[in-house]
């Protein structure tokens, strides 16, 4: 074989090997691009609720004033839980000090929920209810305070003495539930006139309340 014809063989067969070469590249590339252009794009969303609880609780839910009566030759006597919403002190000023009441704690209430509340008290019985509908000139009330300053941002109502019923009373319009400034007091005063029922006497405080919008 001539050296021209053998070159032109090789020359041939370079070409056919760099065809293929690029055959076998072009194909992997598409082959390639079609896998990076197939790539999807999916989403995912994380939900997260955070829930407002409107929790309110007596820390003291309990006022015993434990056993007592009015002196003799008085009329009445008055006793208050402690410390009280003005200078009344049980039975040393009140006509009970040969068999004195005992002077409790108010009543406390905390908001432990994550929502300020709206409140209102109501009780099981009024001054008759409690003391007898026959007795003379009872009085069976309640007043309301700050425990911690600025549990009431709102209007505090009821800050004197208020006379106990049965029907729904406002207490606290904004009533706060962030520590340190998340409780009231409420104090209880009660007129016990000579001829009030005797016995074991009791009555049942209702504490209303709903989250502020």
């Amino acid at each position: 074989m001539k050296a021209d014809d053998v070159l032109v063989a090789v020359a041939f067969i370079a070409v056919i090997v760099s065809l293929v070469g690029f055959g076998f590249t072009y194909s992997s590339v598409m082959s390639f691009r079609k896998i990076m252009t197939g790539f999807a794009t999916e989403t995912g969303t994380i939900n997260l609720t955070v829930q407002t609880t409107a929790s309110v609780n007596f820390t003291i839910d309990n006022v015993n004033f434990g056993a007592g009566a009015v002196d003799a030759g008085e009329t009445f006597a008055v006793i208050t839980t402690h410390p009280a919403a003005d200078t009344e002190t049980n039975c040393s000023q009140n006509n009970c000090s040969a068999n004195p009441w005992d002077m409790p704690d108010n009543f406390v209430i905390e908001n432990i929920g994550t929502v300020n509340v709206s409140s209102n008290v109501s009780f099981s019985k009024d001054a008759a209810g409690l003391l007898g509908a026959s007795s003379t000139n009872p009085e069976f009330q309640f007043a309301m305070a700050e425990n911690e300053t600025g549990s009431c941002p709102g209007t505090l109502s009821a800050t004197s003495w208020t006379d106990a019923t049965t029907s729904q009373q406002a207490v606290c319009d904004n009533f706060g539930f962030l520590d340190s400034k998340d409780t009231l007091n409420m104090s209880i005063r009660i007129k016990i006139p000579m001829d009030s029922e005797k016995g074991n006497l009791s009555a049942i405080v209702n504490f209303n309340y709903g989250a502020v919008p």
